[in-house]
């Protein structure tokens, strides 16, 4: 009985001189489409062992039980997962009141409309990261070298404004006319560039902010048009020989020169001449220079009666007001007069 008492006493002494203690790690895990294997973050700090990665991390708190340094249990206790946050852009376009479809165009004092359609932003709160909240949009304007239309010759280009989005759904951003800097540049020689909008993901842990999507529109410049040849006031007996010089057309657009009766008149059309108009034919940038030379009139284009008689220069463009049928716009008039009489003078004497 002795030797059994002693050993139970030794047992208990053994057991309660045994060491036990709780510690806890954090293990980070790679998310769908993330690279590498989970891997314990550093007890020293929080900064995780790797990167985010593309779509995030999960980092998971492990509890564990050390008897006499020994694990002998372990207890999964929270979880916690930190994304990078990738907002989906499901529309992102420009609308021009130019239908042309390839890309989108505009002229430099036309509207035109930025469409972006966000999902995926969290509500703000305290404890949602910056990058989950809110999209930055950039708008960039380039300006073209002089006589180029397609982007390949930029002059200069600045960064015109940038803001922040930070609700769901679609929004609608209008401007008025082109945000190019057209400062010093006459209107008869304005030019075209493009105006560039970016959207970016905010920056997320280690990742790096980065650009979701991009869209431009290309802008064009106001068509300019003179008469030459035919002068204001003048008088002729017919219609002479003249030429019109145009500048900058605006694709899929048409220059012509009608004459009628009588003064200018914002509403009053009339003959068109057939021998020296112009037609882009379905191109896509503006054509810099294109000379008119009307000659060889036909009796029918010719003035009917003296007096005076009004030539002006059209241009026809694909927007709203501005298409053939419509009249075009006026470039230029030169209102004349003609005579088609005959002076006859003779001396009358008497004789006796």
């Amino acid at each position: 009985m002795k030797i059994s008492a002693l050993l139970l006493i030794a047992s208990v002494a053994v057991a309660h001189a045994q060491s036990t203690e709780w510690r806890t790690y954090m293990l980070q895990v790679p998310l769908a489409g993330g690279v590498g294997i989970p891997e314990r973050v550093t007890d020293a700090g929080s900064k995780p062992s790797l990167p985010l990665g593309i779509k995030g991390s999960r980092f998971e708190l492990w509890g564990y039980k050390l008897l006499d340094g020994v694990v002998s249990s372990t207890d999964f206790l929270a979880v916690t997962e930190a994304g990078v946050y990738n907002p989906e852009i499901r529309d992102f376009s420009i609308s021009t009141d130019d239908p042309f479809l390839t890309f989108p165009r505009t002229r430099v004092d036309m509207p035109f409309v930025l469409n972006i359609d966000i999902s995926g932003l969290w509500p703000e709160s305290p404890t949602s990261p910056i990058a989950s909240q809110m999209v930055l949009v950039e708008h960039h304007a380039d300006l073209f070298v002089e006589g180029n239309f397609d982007g390949t010759q930029i002059e200069s280009t600045k960064l015109v404004d940038s803001f922040m989005i930070n609700t769901n759904g679609m929004h609608n951003i209008t401007f008025d006319r082109t945000q190019i800097d057209l400062s010093g540049i006459d209107k008869w020689q304005t030019r075209a560039g493009k105006e560039r909008f970016i959207v970016y993901a905010l920056a997320d842990g280690d990742v790096p902010q980065r650009v979701i999507t991009g869209q431009g529109v290309l802008t064009l410049p106001i068509t300019t048009g003179k008469i030459n040849g035919i002068v204001d006031d003048g008088v002729y007996k017919s219609i002479p020989p003249f030429t019109c010089d145009v500048h900058r057309i605006y694709p899929d657009g048409e220059v012509w020169v009608e004459v009628y009766e009588g003064a200018y008149s914002d509403n009053k059309r009339g003959t068109h001449l057939q021998n020296g108009g112009y037609t882009t034919g379905g191109r896509q940038w503006s054509q810099n220079h294109v000379l008119l030379e009307y000659d060889n009139f036909s009796d029918n284009e010719q003035p009917s009666s003296a007096g005076a008689h009004t030539f002006v220069l059209r241009a026809s463009t694909p927007f709203a007001g501005e298409r053939f049928e419509e009249g075009g716009v006026v470039l230029d008039k030169v209102t004349t007069s003609f005579s088609n009489t005959i002076s006859v003078r003779s001396m009358i004497s008497t004789s006796e």
